[in-house]
C-alpha cells in the first residue's frame, strides 16, 4: 500500500485554514430526483459472502490492548438478548487474560439508547430507557472488567439526542451521561465521550502506541453555525498532527462509507416511493449522500490532508450491519472503515468494490492493539435472525444457550504491520490460522470459546 502524498501546503496556519475551509453545499437535488424516477426496487439485495481468515486470534502475552466495537445496542434486553450473554464473558475473557489495568476497552458507537434516547425521570419512557443503557454499562460489571478496570467510552448517535437538535437534543444527551456518573460512582470505568453537546474530538491516549479520537458526528449534521464547525475541524487537524507515530483510531456514529441502508441500498419496495426519491436526492440528512454529511468527509479529509495522514481506522455504527471496507489513503481516507453496528439490529449489505467483508447479522469486532504495534481485527457474529429469544421462561434457557453459542469468529484481518515491517510487507509476517484456515471451524484458534466452537 502506497503511502500518502505529502500536501504541498507548509504552515500551520496555512494548515489550520484549509481544515476549516467550508465545502459548497448542492444548489438543487432536482436532476437526482428525477433520475430517481427512472429506477424500480428489484428485491432484497442477496448478502455477499466472505468468507477469509489472515490471522489467527493472538496469544494474550502478545496483546497490548484489545479494543471491542459494539454499536447500535439500544434496543437489547438483558434477560432476552444472546450477544449480550456472549460479549460479556468475551470480555471478561480478555479482562482476566491481557491482566494489566485498563487493558481492555469497549468503544460503545452510539445509538444506545431506541427509539429516542434517555428521557426525564417524571417520564413514563425513562424506565425503559435507563434499562437499555444499563444493558450495555453492565458489560463492564463482571469481576475480571472490574478487577481490571475495563474501560467503557460511549458515543452518542442521533437516536441519542432524540432524532433532535440543539438544546432538547442536549437534554437527551446529558440524561445518557447521569447514568453514566452513576455507573461511575459504583467503581465502573465508564465515560461518555465527547460531553454533551460538544463535538470533540475527546483524544484517548492508549498506551504510547493508540490514540483514539471521539467525535458527535450527529452534532456536525445538526449544527447550523459555519464558525462552529470551523473550529471542530482545526481541533481534528491538531489532534491528528499530535498524534505523531501512534496508530490513530477516530470512532463515531456515522460511518464514512456503508454497503448498508444509509449508503448504497435504496428501501426494499419503496422505489418511486417519497422515502426512496428523498434518500436518492439526498434530502435525509442521515444517509451518506445528504449535503451535509458529504460536507463532514470531504472536511474530515481536508484535515486529514493538513496533517499529512489518515486514521489507521475510522469505526462506527449507523447502519445495522458489519462491514469492512478498505479506504484509499493516497485520496487521504482512512485506510480502514469499519462498521459495527449490528448490536441489537440487523439490516442488509450489498456488495461494494471496497467491501472486504460483511455480514447482516448480529455481532461486533474485536481489535487487538499488539505489542509489536501490529493491529489485527477479528469480527464475531450470529448466522442466525434471532435478534431476542423468547420471554416464556420454559423457552428461553434453551434459546439462550442455542443462540449464544451461535455467535463465532467470521473473519479476521491484519490492519497494521508489526513496527518492523512496512505495512506492504505485513502479508510476509502474518501469523497464519490453525490447519484449515479456509474459513472453516477448524482454521480458527478461539481462546475465548469456552471449549465450544468459535
Amino acid at each position: 500500500m502506497k503511502a500518502p502524498r505529502r500536501p504541498r501546503s507548509a504552515s500551520p496556519d496555512r494548515r489550520a485554514a484549509r481544515a476549516a475551509r467550508p465545502v459548497p453545499r448542492p444548489a438543487s437535488r432536482i436532476t437526482a430526483m428525477l433520475a430517481a424516477l427512472a429506477l424500480s426496487a428489484c428485491g432484497p439485495p442477496p448478502t455477499p459472502d466472505f468468507p477469509r481468515f489472515e490471522v489467527a486470534v493472538p496469544d494474550a502475552a502478545e496483546v497490548e490492548e484489545v479494543l471491542f466495537l459494539l454499536g447500535d445496542a439500544g434496543a437489547t434486553d438483558a434477560q432476552r438478548s444472546p450477544i449480550l450473554r456472549d460479549l460479556s464473558r468475551r470480555i471478561e475473557y480478555w479482562s482476566g487474560a491481557v491482566a494489566r489495568d485498563s487493558a481492555v476497552s469497549v468503544l460503545y458507537l452510539g445509538d444506545l439508547v431506541y427509539p429516542s434516547g434517555v428521557h426525564d425521570r417524571d417520564s413514563p419512557s425513562f424506565e425503559q430507557d435507563s434499562a437499555r443503557l444499563w444493558n450495555q454499562i453492565n458489560l463492564l460489571a463482571g469481576p475480571e472488567a472490574r478487577a481490571r478496570g475495563t474501560v467503557g467510552l460511549f458515543l452518542t448517535g442521533n437516536h441519542d439526542w432524540g432524532n433532535m437538535q440543539g438544546p432538547p437534543g442536549v437534554r437527551r444527551l446529558e440524561n445518557l451521561a447521569a447514568q453514566i456518573d452513576l455507573a461511575r460512582a459504583d467503581g465502573i470505568r465508564a465515560k461518555l465521550v465527547p460531553d454533551p453537546g460538544s463535538p470533540g474530538p475527546e483524544v484517548i491516549d492508549l498506551r504510547t502506541n493508540t490514540r483514539i479520537l471521539a467525535i458527535d458526528t450527529n452534532w456536525f449534521l445538526q449544527s447550523t453555525s459555519q464558525r462552529e464547525r470551523d473550529e471542530f475541524l482545526i481541533r481534528v487537524l491538531t489532534a491528528m498532527e499530535e498524534a505523531e507515530d501512534r496508530h490513530v483510531i477516530m470512532a463515531a456514529h456515522h460511518p464514512w462509507s456503508s454497503a448498508g441502508e444509509h449508503g448504497i441500498i435504496q428501501p426494499v419496495g419503496q422505489a418511486l416511493g417519497l422515502v426512496y426519491l428523498l434518500k436518492k436526492s439526498g434530502t435525509l440528512v442521515q444517509d451518506l449522500n445528504s449535503p451535509i454529511y458529504t460536507e463532514l468527509r470531504a472536511r474530515l479529509r481536508t484535515a486529514f490532508t493538513a496533517a499529512d495522514r489518515t486514521p489507521l481506522a475510522y469505526v462506527a455504527g449507523h447502519d445495522h450491519s458489519l462491514q469492512v471496507i478498505e479506504g484509499d489513503p493516497e485520496a487521504f481516507e482512512p485506510r480502514f472503515q469499519l462498521v459495527s453496528g449490528a448490536g441489537s439490529k440487523a439490516t442488509a449489505i450489498q456488495e461494494m468494490s471496497a467491501l472486504n467483508w460483511g455480514s447482516a447479522h448480529l455481532g461486533y469486532m474485536m481489535l487487538f492493539l499488539l505489542k509489536d504495534e501490529a493491529a489485527e481485527l477479528f469480527v464475531v457474529a450470529t448466522d442466525s435472525d434471532v435478534l431476542l429469544c423468547p420471554e416464556e421462561p420454559a423457552e428461553l434457557e434453551t434459546c439462550l444457550a442455542e443462540e449464544t453459542a451461535r455467535f463465532q469468529l467470521r473473519y479476521s484481518q491484519r490492519l497494521a504491520s508489526p513496527a518492523s515491517l512496512p505495512v506492504e510487507d505485513s502479508a510476509a509476517n502474518r501469523r497464519p490460522p490453525a490447519a484449515g484456515g479456509d474459513g472453516s471451524d477448524d482454521g480458527r484458534r478461539d481462546p475465548a470459546a469456552g471449549g465450544r466452537s468459535p
